[in-house]
């Protein structure tokens, strides 16, 4: 093999650049589309081949660099399995457990439910139930004031390091409004990708939902820091906030 540098091992065969171009242009576009970090190591993968074609000198270098793509994107995977939820891409309960041990001193819990989701499930079906988590769950982490986790079922907890019991509110309120504000169609075969700049008759074809939700609120300063004893109490003014009309929140007493 003419391009492979002196004393190289005879069973490296010469890889194709255009084969190669291809598979780092259809990596780059998933990952654009995905932003998941395992899409991205396998980009990076196809990207250390590709160099090894183009330049011999480098085969071995960039070999090792290929490798070591692929061991990170399989640790990765194994890790997003573990502790990110599949279907809103939230971390999950499992690390929510893990964080709640690093807790202390000035912080604040919510539990976020959203209303009536059981009646969306049995009149629009699951898959719209799962349309309408995927958009809380997509909204919640876009406003970045909080770091989100998926609780269970149709449940997140939220979680405000270093904020008082004022701004953790103000916080709740916010997401309340973001998530309430808008409705949610239901994604069909002809629904666009992309919002279009004129009102489509799509829209006015298929079911929407007005997703509100309901937030109980708990502050470490009232339950001596103890993170178990605060998700107790913002649980406990979730209830109270779906009792007193939904669409609201609480605040622990």
């Amino acid at each position: 093999v003419s391009w492979l540098p002196a004393g190289a091992h005879p069973y490296l065969l010469p890889l194709e650049p255009k084969l190669l171009t291809v598979a780092c242009l259809a990596f780059f576009v998933r990952w654009q589309k995905s932003q998941s970090s395992s899409e991205l190591f396998l980009f990076l993968f196809s990207c250390a081949m590709l160099m090894a074609s183009l330049r011999p000198a480098l085969v071995y270098p960039c070999f090792l660099a290929a490798c070591a793509c692929m061991m990170l994107g399989v640790l990765l995977a194994s890790h997003n399995m573990a502790f990110v939820d599949p279907l809103t891409r939230l971390k999950n309960r499992r690390a929510l457990d893990n964080a709640m041990k690093t807790l202390s001193g000035n912080f604040a819990i919510a539990m976020l439910d959203i209303d009536h989701f059981k009646k969306v499930n049995d009149r629009f079906g699951h898959d719209f139930g799962d349309q309408v988590l995927r958009m809380v769950a997509a909204r919640v982490r876009r406003l970045r004031l909080c770091q989100p986790y998926r609780y269970g079922g149709e449940e997140f907890c939220l979680v405000f390091r270093g904020r008082s019991l004022v701004e953790a509110k103000k916080r709740c309120e916010k997401i309340r409004e973001e998530i309430s504000g808008r409705p949610v169609a239901m994604r069909g075969v002809g629904r666009p990708q992309r919002k279009p700049l004129k009102k489509s008759s799509y829209r006015q074809k298929v079911p929407s939902v007005k997703a509100t939700v309901s937030i109980g609120l708990a502050h470490s300063s009232k339950h001596a820091g103890d993170a178990q004893t605060v998700v107790a109490a913002a649980d406990k003014a979730l209830y109270r906030a779906k009792k007193g009309g939904r669409n609201r929140g609480e605040v622990s007493r």
